[in-house]
């Protein structure tokens, strides 16, 4: 039922920049399971999030210790800074659900994973493309002398 973890087991884990910007790889050691509390700790998040993570089964729930405490292995922690990653490159939970689902069952591939990558930076051109044109209207309406006479200011003062 629960997890066997070795004693002392040394995995490459991505470890949190100070700039918490980039990810980068380094070891960590770890001695058996970790708290939640640990777990959430070593992964850059709240107790909250992780347990949110746990009910939306982004990760499978953990083994638990004799005293009752849930216990999270190494691999728990990869996936939850696989998790936060993810978020940060703008994928929704959904997307991030469904890359772990096919890795899990053997049925990702790189091709696949790619496919999704490209998907999203196409999506993400799109919405630089209506951002840029909603500055392009603000510009013309912020430049324009008649400001005051502008229908939209004047809709928006009248909510006001």
């Amino acid at each position: 039922m629960g997890r066997k973890l070795g004693r002392s087991a040394l995995k490459r884990v991505p470890k949190r920049n100070p700039d918490k910007s980039v990810l980068s790889s380094g070891p960590v050691r770890m001695d058996g399971a970790l708290t939640r509390k640990k777990a959430a700790q070593m992964a850059g998040l709240g107790v909250e999030t992780l347990i949110f993570y746990e009910k939306s089964g982004l990760i499978p729930a953990p083994g638990r210790a004799a005293n009752g405490y849930r216990m999270y292995s190494s691999d728990d922690v990869n996936r939850l800074r696989f998790i936060q990653t993810g978020k940060r490159l703008g994928f929704s939970l959904e997307e991030i659900g469904q890359m772990i689902r096919a890795a899990a069952a053997g049925t990702g591939s790189k091709k696949e994973l790619r496919e999704s990558i490209r998907e999203k930076i196409s999506r993400i051109d799109s919405a630089i493309d209506e951002l840029r044109e909603l500055r392009k209207i603000l510009t013309k309406i912020v430049d324009s002398p008649h400001i005051g006479e502008c229908d939209i200011l004047k809709s928006i003062t009248k909510k006001i």
